[in-house]
């Protein structure tokens, strides 16, 4: 024990060698509590950091046209290539695609009926996938900017027991206006993250519970 100034200070080894438990056990209790506040949320948003949306009012620079009335699935439809003969993408067309993408692609196992492949491309470190139904993106985490849509558009939902988020519309340019604004009934998207890759899947007409059964079918 030491005496500076009349105060007397208590080494920390004595105090941590008290018989009093319930006084380590207090310190215990008051310990996980900081490491309770103070961790977990970090892991949290290391789990989220990749694809956790951002709502913004007004957002982007640019936006696709969009006719009052028209149906999402006619926009989509009119912005794919050509329909591929193909029915799926064969070994070699993977094998080309990986080379170029250096990931290993995930291909959905299932899709709706009436919902037909057309053709892939590839973007930066990242493939498109194109259906007459949807889009299926899949990037490098570290190419992807966070995504940003309209404000209440987003809900967090579940593929198996990872976290996902589910966006009711699209960014579109309305005839007569200069700036993109959202439009709830355009579409949606569903994102989600396998392995550092980011996968996003855009449909004007699928519902969400079909999005979902998609995603599944690629991590089977």
């Amino acid at each position: 024990m030491n005496t500076h100034n009349n105060v007397t200070v208590i080494p920390c080894y004595k105090l941590l060698r008290s018989n009093d438990s319930s006084q380590v056990r207090l310190i215990q209790v008051v310990l996980a509590i900081i490491l309770a506040l103070v961790v977990l949320p970090v892991l949290g948003q290391a789990i989220l950091r990749y694809f956790v949306p951002q709502e913004v009012d007004p957002f982007p620079p640019v936006g696709e046209t969009y006719q009052p009335g028209e149906a999402p699935q006619t926009l989509m439809a009119a912005t794919m290539p050509p329909i591929s003969t193909a029915i799926s993408l064969d070994e070699e067309e993977i094998e080309q695609i990986e080379q170029s993408i250096n990931f290993s692609l995930l291909v959905p196992g299932y899709v709706p009926n009436e919902c037909y492949w057309q053709s892939y491309r590839v973007i930066l470190n990242g493939v498109q996938l194109s259906y007459t139904c949807l889009c299926i993106n899949q990037q490098q985490v570290q190419n992807v900017q966070q995504p940003r849509f309209g404000e209440g558009s987003t809900e967090e939902v579940s593929v198996g027991n990872n976290p996902a988020f589910y966006i009711r519309g699209n960014w579109m340019q309305l005839e007569g206006q200069n700036e993109p604004i959202w439009v709830g009934d355009a579409g949606s998207w569903l994102i989600f993250e396998h392995d550092d890759i980011i996968i996003r899947l855009r449909t004007g007409s699928l519902t969400k519970e079909e999005l979902i059964r998609i995603i599944d079918s690629m991590l089977e």
